[in-house]
């Protein structure tokens, strides 16, 4: 159970100083370069010329589809 903060509508254990806080805003700056990468990488795969700018970057159509289907989260 969250016991009230000393920070107003903060629980107690959350992000307690500002090395979390950096943390947490890190963390979500990374997922959302994966979203955005992700997403990119899929777009890739329905256009006419996407089989040359794959292999521009050095993946074939099935790496790219297992790396765009890959959860914002996970590496």
């Amino acid at each position: 159970m969250w016991a009230p903060s000393h920070r107003k509508g903060m629980p107690a254990g959350c992000c307690s100083g500002p090395a979390e806080r950096f943390d947490a805003l890190r963390l979500l700056r990374r997922w959302r370069h994966r979203w955005r990468s992700r997403r990119a990488l899929a777009s890739l795969l329905d256009r006419v010329d996407g089989e040359y700018l794959l292999a521009d970057i050095g993946l074939d159509r099935e790496a790219a589809r297992h790396e765009s289907r890959k959860p914002f989260w996970q590496e």
